[in-house]
């Protein structure tokens, strides 16, 4: 990392963004004291849980003794922690796989594992690296709604993600970590709008695609509209009977 302020104030919620190798993943380390910063300081207010990008969970206990385990650790009381864990199971869905060996469990079911172990001592702030990476889209929603409801009860959120429109329900500032260099780029809001859109479409046979935009390889009909252009291509493709599969902001010109 390169000189790197930030300050963020209590319950606020930030989206870090960026290429592989940027800087994002040390930064989480750093602000959770994993890792020590070799100079300048790195301050939290309150109490921390940590969601990493590759969550190590004893994968030979099933998630209720797994959180029973984590509980001992924060040093909870036992009743709390048995209402802590049953709020948890039906918040993430869990309850039904409470019995079940981690290492039986899928991606999604474990990263859910993960949020569970991270949320079970109320942490003030919330530290998350890439936590929908590899994510069906039922987990992913599920794991978006417990964010917001993070949020809503005031914890402070900073997540590394490649997945940007997926958080704008629950981040509302953005910040691009290049180089190890920090910059903040403002309202989530404004940044999506300003982007590019990478537009995933299907068109009868017959049908004209949309003028003047890039078009890009793929098993699906994709192209690249300016901002500025994404309303009326997206306009073309109904006009032309065809259905809009997917709409992605292109994040990779502000994080090249």
């Amino acid at each position: 990392l390169e000189g790197v302020h930030l300050q963020l104030v209590a319950g606020e919620s930030l989206a870090l963004i960026g290429p592989n190798g940027a800087g994002k993943s040390t930064l989480l380390l750093l602000l959770a004291g994993i890792r020590r910063p070799t100079a300048g300081t790195a301050r939290v207010r309150g109490s921390v849980g940590v969601v990493p990008e590759r969550p190590a969970l004893y994968t030979r206990l099933d998630p209720r003794r797994c959180l029973q385990l984590y509980g001992v650790v924060h040093g909870l009381p036992d009743d709390l922690i048995a209402a802590r864990i049953a709020d948890l199971f039906a918040r993430l869905g869990l309850a039904a796989h409470a019995e079940s060996p981690i290492r039986s469990l899928s991606t999604g079911w474990r990263q859910r594992v993960a949020l569970a172990q991270a949320l079970l001592h109320t942490p003030d702030v919330l530290l998350l690296d890439e936590p929908l990476g590899g994510l069906d889209p039922q987990s992913s929603e599920v794991i978006l709604r417990v964010l917001e409801q993070e949020r809503e009860r005031g914890a402070t959120l900073v997540i590394a993600t490649h997945r940007l429109a997926d958080f704008a329900r629950v981040c509302s500032r953005v910040c691009l970590v290049r180089g190890g260099a920090l910059r903040d780029l403002g309202g989530i809001d404004a940044v999506l709008d300003g982007l590019p859109a990478r537009i995933s479409y299907i068109l009868p046979p017959g049908a004209e695609p949309p003028p003047g935009v890039e078009h890009l390889p793929g098993p699906l009909l994709t192209c690249l509209a300016q901002a500025e252009s994404r309303g009326a291509t997206l306009a073309h493709i109904q006009e032309q009977g065809g259905s809009i599969v997917r709409v992605e902001p292109d994040v990779s010109e502000v994080a090249a």
